[in-house]
């Protein structure tokens, strides 16, 4: 992992690569210099705060966008849910209007379909979790920087680097990599270098680490009671990498750690423990600092807060409930010598910078013919089914179960759940040898269920499709097969689903973890049972007591059986 890593990264680095080239680039300084000393303390205050804003072409909103941009001249816009097209639009009205080129972010975690409808869909980290294939996963990063570049975007706010150890957890979840934070940290860093190397800076998020909460940092502030020890094994670890890594943004959530914070109900985001000498000095961080969306609950317990949040070291302010009252104390602190003028000198330089390199001072507009299919390519879409399949895990494989051999007469399909939801799976074994399907229904009466365990009984193979969340009930029935029978489950599912079955699968000589039911999925899946084709997914996250993060079996389409590794 690292020798791949050091390609695009040398480790250790005092500057973000990203950023380093145009600190020594003749060509920034004097752009900088040219646009900085032509601005007001208002203006340059301006170049702080980030502005959120819907993407839609009304009256009051083009009225919005001309006030927040030609009069309080913020330094750039976050656009919340829309059409591709009309946010292209509204980039270009409002890079004309700009004195100084806005910097365009995007919250797109898993790409622009987060935000954006009709453009490439891709798994949840969750999911590309599972991936071996470290390559994939900074291709993966590529292109989402190539699409952001199409749309006018400079910095998108990816990728989540919280390390989600409670499956309670009800905001980050899917959103992260896993629960190894080594495994979290490798997929931090390869597809961060993907986005950067594409030109789009990255944000890891959410600092210190949003993982092992219970509480969703939009609705309260969620607390951490753990010791530094504990922070520094788990929640930093992949923040740390990241920042040996050279990567060049870091966002800064909304969460009460005590061990970091001592003073009661302050946010990460507006500490200067956690965001200056923790994130800065300790760290050594010298890239640029966003906050969290200071709109949500957990910053709401603060008195001013883009004021607290400069203050604490944070470059750039997110999303501000109110932003004149809010640009405007800032505005007063400085004029009363209470914040120094410096601290906003600095900040705004970097912005300036940051842009520069980026290529904002450039202003390209964005050319909206043809965009829909300049994003949405063959090649964007073949990336997305490569990254489904290499996501698909083999949980386990006792007594070589799999790959399923040629000599087979017939096999058992046996459906849990919607019927006719796998039928692309069907037809792909189909291809390999001949299928009788079978339908379980949770209102199937015992008697019927004691028939259709005999049915089973019969059959050389038998293989469970799970395309739906199968009800916990269902364990008698699995707990029921005669012993030694040779069972293959398959969940065309999220991993999460499994647990339910726990019970059952405690006796499953091979499970398959296929995450969702796309028909290429489904089709890829049948090929792996067979041997066709290859899987070498690996869990993100452990279910239930069962199987644990990391487990996964290798099936190579050259050998006759799956390989543990």
């Amino acid at each position: 992992m690292i020798s791949f890593l050091v390609v695009f990264f040398g480790l250790f680095t005092k500057e973000p690569l990203i950023v380093n080239k145009g600190i020594q680039d003749s060509g920034c300084r004097q752009w900088v210099d040219s646009v900085f000393n032509a601005m007001t303390l208002e203006e340059k205050v301006g170049q702080l705060f980030i502005y959120t804003i819907p993407p839609v072409d009304t009256k009051p909103n083009i009225a919005l966008l001309h006030h927040v941009v030609r009069d309080r001249k913020v330094g750039g816009l976050l656009y919340s849910k829309g059409v591709l097209e009309t946010q292209a639009a509204l980039t270009n009205r409002a890079q004309e209007m700009a004195k100084t080129p806005l910097m365009i972010t995007f919250d797109g975690e898993w790409g622009l379909s987060m935000r954006i409808k009709d453009t490439p869909v891709y798994p949840r980290n969750m999911v590309l979790g599972c991936i071996s294939d470290e390559r994939l996963i900074y291709d993966y990063g590529k292109e989402v920087a190539r699409q952001c570049r199409e749309l006018g975007i400079h910095v998108n706010f990816a990728p989540v680097a919280d390390v989600n150890i409670n499956p309670e957890n009800p905001v980050i979840n899917t959103r992260s990599f896993g629960e190894d934070p080594k495994r979290v940290s490798d997929k931090v860093i390869l597809y961060s270098s993907g986005l950067e190397s594409g030109g789009v800076l990255s944000v890891s998020k959410h600092f210190p680490g949003h993982g092992d909460t219970e509480t969703d940092s939009h609705q309260a502030l969620p607390t951490l009671n753990f010791t530094r020890e504990r922070l520094d094994s788990i929640e930093l670890y992949p923040f740390r990498q990241a920042i040996r890594a050279g990567l060049g943004g870091m966002m800064v959530g909304h969460l009460e750690v005590p061990a970091l914070e001592p003073q009661q109900g302050i946010p990460s985001s507006l500490s200067h423990h956690v965001v200056q000498r923790l994130l800065r000095e300790e760290l050594g961080f010298k890239g640029l600092v966003f906050t969290d969306a200071l709109a949500m609950k957990g910053a709401a317990g603060i008195e001013h807060p883009a004021l607290a949040a400069i203050k604490a070291g944070n470059d750039m302010v997110l999303a501000s409930r109110n932003l004149e009252e809010e640009m405007e104390v800032v505005i007063q602190s400085v004029k009363k010598g209470e914040l120094s003028e410096e601290v906003i000198d600095r900040k705004c330089r970097k912005v300036l910078t940051y842009k520069y390199v980026l290529g904002v001072a450039h202003r390209k507009k964005i050319r909206i013919p043809g965009l829909s299919q300049r994003i949405d390519t063959p090649y964007a879409r073949d990336l997305g089914n490569r990254l489904n399949e290499a996501a698909v895990t083999v949980v386990i494989n006792k007594d070589q179960t799999l790959p399923l051999h040629s000599g087979i007469e017939r096999i058992a399909l046996l459906n849990v759940g919607t019927a006719g939801g796998n039928t692309a799976f069907e037809q792909a074994l189909r291809k390999h040898v001949a299928v009788k399907r079978i339908q379980l229904n949770p209102d199937m009466p015992d008697e019927e269920r004691r028939m259709l365990r005999d049915t089973l009984s019969t059959y050389q193979r038998v293989v469970v499709c799970i395309s739906d969340n199968p009800p916990a009930s269902y364990n008698e029935f699995f707990l029921g097969l005669p012993a030694g029978m040779s069972v293959v489950y398959v969940f065309f599912t999220p991993g999460k689903n499994m647990a339910a079955l726990e019970a059952g699968l405690s006796k499953a000589p091979a499970v398959v973890l296929a995450h969702s039911g796309e028909k290429n999925i489904q089709e890829h899946t049948a090929d792996i049972l067979f041997g066709e084709a290859a899987a070498n997914g690996r869990l993100s996250t452990s279910v239930g007591n069962l199987f644990r993060a990391g487990d996964g079996v290798v099936i190579t389409p050259q050998t006759a059986h799956g390989s543990l590794e």
